[in-house]
């Protein structure tokens, strides 16, 4: 997003200079010259006044409202990865918009290439710097196929040429898990991958695109999901009961004896099976 403005518009009389004549201070400097610029690199946000004379005497004040300097999208980087809620079941589907664009009006510039190596999916010589996306798939006693699709949201704005790459691991230690890339320039890109069997785990998407624009993310699984087994908790009286080595109630966070229903007050022991 430029931080150079020139206030000069097309019909104003030529020859003309051009002086600073609002309240904020400091405030950048006016044009040199009738056609010059100003550079708001550094200044607050606000409302700045420049006048402008012509030779003759007459003179006109132009409104120059600076949003300030643009600021990186909140998930640029994978460490700021917004989250994707939703699918917490399979069969689950579950949705999300973003956008790689230049928003003007919120402040905020185009994405950056965060520096993660590219894949040899991704074809293109360059792409819109990527937007990092989070999320954990439903646990299941089984291995299932788990689908990701990016695509245009039906508008003149959709992004072009999307690619994908999902991880696994830590922002500090990505993993890459599979990739793709639209290899004809269109706003549609989709991949698989296995999740595997009571697999409790945070992935980690990345989406970059040829062509800036809007998209839609889409999770979803088909298969038939039993969830993860439960963890059945049997509790002891404080003793010796059954050989077990128990812990008393007061050692374990948030319990005790009064928030357990139909036990008695006092230590208590327990085993997890």
């Amino acid at each position: 997003m430029p931080t150079t403005i020139i206030p000069y518009q097309s019909g104003m009389t030529t020859g003309g200079s051009w002086t600073y004549v609002g309240t904020l201070s400091p405030a950048p400097s006016p044009p040199g010259t009738y056609n010059g610029s100003i550079d708001f690199a550094g200044y607050n946000p606000g409302l700045y006044v420049y006048r402008y004379t012509i030779p003759a005497g007459h003179s006109a004040d132009i409104t120059i409202n600076w949003q300030g300097t643009a600021i990186a999208p909140v998930n640029d980087a994978c460490a700021g990865g917004t989250f994707i809620s939703g699918l917490l079941v399979c069969p689950g589907t579950t949705t999300l918009t973003g956008s790689n664009l230049e928003n003007c009006a919120q402040n905020v510039k185009s994405p950056t290439d965060s520096g993660v190596t590219k894949p040899a999916s991704w074809t293109y010589a360059s792409y819109v710097g990527d937007l990092w996306y989070k999320f954990t798939a439903p646990v299941c006693q089984s291995a299932y196929q788990l689908s990701v699709t990016v695509q245009g949201t039906g508008t003149s704005t959709d992004a072009l040429g999307i690619a994908l790459q999902v991880f696994r691991g830590s922002c500090s230690s990505l993993s890459s898990i599979t990739d793709t890339g639209s290899t004809n320039n269109t706003s549609y890109a989709a991949l698989q991958f296995q999740i595997p069997a009571l697999q409790v785990e945070t992935y980690y998407l990345r989406v970059a695109s040829v062509t800036a624009g809007n998209f839609s993310i889409g999770l979803a699984c088909t298969s038939s999901c039993t969830p993860g087994n439960a963890v059945n908790i049997d509790f002891y009286p404080d003793d010796e009961t059954a050989g077990l080595n128990g812990v008393a109630i007061n050692e374990i966070y948030g319990l005790s004896a009064d928030n357990i229903y139909g036990l008695p007050y006092g230590s208590i022991r327990f085993r997890i099976s």
